[in-house]
């Protein structure tokens, strides 16, 4: 039996696995960067710490806004699920996953943090790392409606 092997692209990745920064996070729900900023600075509000860099998982602000109203209507996007099976993403996509720069996300492939394989010319990441890297870095919250959840 064969196995195929695909690339996905970040739009692939279901919202668990969806990292924005704090003014697109801020945008996207109509919120203050600096609420945001509180939220994170009191524990109320998960969040990924990568180096200087602070993601947010979009499902984490829309399970936190959800609990702040729960009479109004959901924000719940389409749920997708995880890719299986032998999936890999381009060093470029995943450096758009974790909103750093290609050189830095090159940098964790050099120092062993991500793995990295060859497929002729191309170099690609095991999506399975990349969403154990995310997981690794989630700094959970610990006060608010979101504690005791992971980022």
């Amino acid at each position: 039996m064969q196995t195929h092997t695909r690339l996905v692209k970040p739009s692939d990745l279901p919202d668990r696995y969806t990292l924005l920064r704090r003014p697109e996070a801020a945008a996207h729900f109509h919120r203050a960067t600096k609420t945001l900023d509180r939220w994170i600075a009191d524990g109320a509000m998960p969040c990924i710490r990568i180096g200087p860099r602070v993601l947010i998982r979009r499902s984490t602000v829309t399970a936190y806004l959800d609990a702040l109203n729960p009479e109004a209507p959901a924000h719940r996007g389409e749920a997708t699920a995880m890719p299986t099976g032998e999936v890999y993403i381009s060093l470029n996509n995943a450096a758009a996953v974790l909103g750093l720069h290609r050189n830095t996300v090159d940098e964790l492939t050099r120092s062993g943090d991500l793995p990295r394989l060859r497929f002729g010319r191309s170099r690609v990441i095991p999506v399975a790392a990349l969403a154990d890297l995310i997981d690794t870095h989630a700094v959970p919250a610990t006060v608010g409606p979101l504690a005791g959840r992971d980022a």
